[in-house]
């Protein structure tokens, strides 16, 4: 989350407000862990009001102090208020201390020139802060920073007089740079999940974040890559709660996941948002009574096949299921999608029911079947005939309307004939569900005994069942002034990683697989320790092999290096050690921190069951963006267990003794 700061700069008419942002706002703001300040922290070349006028727009949170009335603070605010409708919080100096009445307190107002506040911001909220003592506010900021990030409450005064208006979407106004695009087209050709997860992380904390969260979200969809795509979709849901496009996605993601009722809920949000568009009114409904439609199947399914057409019958997930996609259906006319479910899911009903079947059910299968006849018409006319899908899609209304077999099989024939094998294989397989359900029969049978049925499942692609991800220190360099790993402890960290590598072995019966780089140090013993105890592992490289040696691995390490590298299977990061041009804003940041998170996302996208991360770390704070700090949040998030080998324990260190930075990379 990126905030952007509204104040006067210097000391103005008695406010020393750099130190107010010193001492409360940019605390606040840290504790939150919010980027993001003025435009004094811009550095490229360029007009600072353009970039003024970018940072107003796409800042998720602007805080304003508007304790002097000053023109430029209330032009930017004024900007603000009319692009954003939420997410701005105003701050006001006390015009004196509480306490101080009568000519000490006419006296200070004058010196500090405080007036009154405009009257179009009158009856805003702000936080009054004392200017002698900005830190004194400190707590009760972040408290009402923290309850303005999570909430939806409309600030603007422009949005609230116009409630027909929409706030700007910010990411049309922030590209993803050239370079972001072209490794993310790159890492989608080559199917490179862990490339693509990386650079979802690396997205956060620019202007354009939501851009190329976006960016990278569709593709990591497209290619199922479901656990990754939850992460990037849900952290543009942190940024913006009422994002629709994020919201339909994860409705269709939890699904896969088989978590239905979180599924159930985001769609929820956009059924719920009234200015939501009919066509994603559509989508949301028609993709709740998919979820009704699983259950519903799962429920009969467990029952013996003689009992299948009673449970599916008295189950009120069928109409529920039904319900959903008739009104998605009637959102869009034009979405033949859901209206051929719901029509299948009402002739199943009619079928279990028999004459005991609703009335207005019967008559509504007739309405709904003729509606779906002048939809596929229509989208054939304006879209062209060659769409499989809408093929498929008027087989099954023939299918779902004829009397006879043969009208049915004819159907299918014209419209699967030339078909690619995974559109015959999706008609087959929603036969099969009526067969196993014992409806429709005669129609049935005769289609399935021509388009033949669908082959079975292919075997899901082998997993370990255990990932464990190793971080750690390399060996301090001779002469290191402050000791963080000293040569001599290398039995003892060898040890503690080989029973923490060795307790998990003990509890797992499946197969386990080892990440890990390979500096001098932490990554070279806990590659060894695996290999020792059968467990194979993948190297990180960040860099092509001689490269790597001169940064990372002392020369009595090298032997130790290629018997590691030569050993098991070796990914690398980057031909060079620059950074690519998008990625030089970043602060804090290097190739070893990228290569840190890398090794982290490519542990991620091994699937295992289960993720440990081991970490050979003094504890030291505040790394930055791809520090062992960062690195154990994120794997937190994605539900890693954590285990911190503390090398103040092992290697006898003094906790002030490791308290200086070392280099970045393990």
């Amino acid at each position: 989350m990126r905030a952007f700061i509204i104040r006067p700069f210097g000391v103005k008419q008695g406010i020393d407000f750099d130190r107010v942002e010193a001492e409360l706002i940019d605390p606040a703001l840290t504790a939150l862990d919010v980027s993001g300040r003025t435009t004094g922290e811009i550095l490229q070349a360029g007009n600072i009001r353009t970039d003024m006028f970018q940072q107003l727009l796409v800042a998720d949170l602007v805080i304003a102090d508007i304790s002097t009335n000053n023109a430029n603070a209330f032009y930017e605010l004024g900007i603000r208020h009319a692009l954003r409708d939420c997410h701005t919080f105003l701050l006001r100096s006390r015009s004196r201390e509480p306490g101080r009445t009568g000519d000490s307190a006419k006296e200070e107002a004058a010196t500090r020139n405080i007036g009154e506040v405009p009257f179009d911001l009158r009856t805003d909220r702000y936080l009054a802060y004392d200017p002698d003592n900005p830190r004194a506010a400190l707590v009760t900021l972040i408290q009402e920073l923290r309850s303005t990030i999570a909430g939806r409450r409309v600030d603007s005064p422009v949005f609230l007089a116009l409630p027909g208006l929409e706030a700007q979407d910010q990411s049309r106004f922030t590209p993803v740079p050239q370079g972001f695009g072209d490794e993310l087209e790159l890492a989608a050709r080559r199917k490179e999940r862990e490339r693509l997860a990386l650079l979802g992380i690396e997205a956060r904390g620019f202007t354009w974040e939501t851009a190329g969260l976006r960016a990278v979200g569709r593709k990591q969809f497209d290619f199922e890559f479901l656990a990754d795509a939850r992460s990037t979709w849900e952290a543009v849901i942190e940024l913006h709660p009422e994002d629709i496009e994020a919201s339909l996605l994860l409705g269709t993601i939890y699904q896969r996941l088989g978590e239905l009722e979180k599924s159930n809920i985001a769609l929820q949000h956009v059924i719920a948002r009234p200015n939501a568009s009919p066509d994603k009114l559509a989508e949301a409904h028609a993709l709740v009574g998919r979820n009704w439609k699983q259950l519903w199947q799962e429920e009969w399914k467990r029952a013996a096949p003689d009992e299948r057409r009673r449970r599916a019958l008295d189950s009120p997930l069928l109409l529920e299921a039904y319900q959903q996609y008739r009104k998605a259906y009637s959102q869009d006319l034009n979405a033949y999608y859901p209206g051929i479910n719901a029509l299948a899911l009402l002739a199943a009903y009619l079928d279990l029911a028999g004459e005991e079947a609703d009335a207005a059910l019967r008559a509504e299968a007739g309405r709904l079947a003729a509606g779906l006849g002048l939809s596929i018409e229509a989208n054939q006319e304006q879209r062209g005939a060659t769409d499989i899908w809408m093929k498929i899609t008027a087989a099954d209304l023939k299918f779902f309307t004829c009397e006879k077999p043969a009208e049915a099989v004819s159907a299918y024939r014209t419209a699967l004939r030339g078909a690619p094998p995974f559109a015959v294989e999706s008609a087959a397989r929603q036969l099969e569900l009526y067969r196993d359900l014992g409806v429709l029969k005669g129609k049935v049978e005769a289609v399935l005994a021509v388009i033949g049925a669908a082959p079975q499942e292919a075997p899901k692609t082998a997993r370990p069942d255990h990932v464990i991800l190793f971080t750690g220190h390399r060996i301090d360099s001779p002469g290191r002034s402050k000791p963080r790993f000293p040569a001599e402890c290398q039995g003892k960290a060898r040890a503690a990683i080989a029973a923490a590598v060795g307790e998990i072995r003990e509890r797992e019966s499946g197969p386990l697989l080892g990440v890990a780089g390979a500096a001098c140090g932490g990554d070279i013993l806990f590659h060894e320790v695996c290999r020792e105890l059968g467990i194979p592992t993948v190297v990180c490289l960040a860099l092509p092999e001689d490269q790597y040696i001169r940064a990372s691995v002392l020369p009595e390490w090298v032997e130790r290096f290629h018997r590691v590298t030569g050993g098991g299977e070796v990914r690398m990061l980057a031909e060079q050690s620059k950074l690519p041009a998008w990625l030089t804003d970043k602060p804090g940041y290097d190739i070893w921190q990228r290569n840190n998170l890398w090794e982290l996302c490519t542990a991620l996208a091994q699937d295992g069951k289960r993720l440990t991360l081991v970490a050979l770390w003094n504890g030291e704070k505040g790394d930055g963006p791809g520090g062992t700090e960062h690195m154990i949040g994120i794997g937190r998030k994605r539900g890693a267990d954590i285990k911190i080998l503390d090398t103040h324990d092992i290697c006898g260190l003094r906790r002030d003794d490791s308290v200086a930075p070392g280099p970045r990379h393990s």
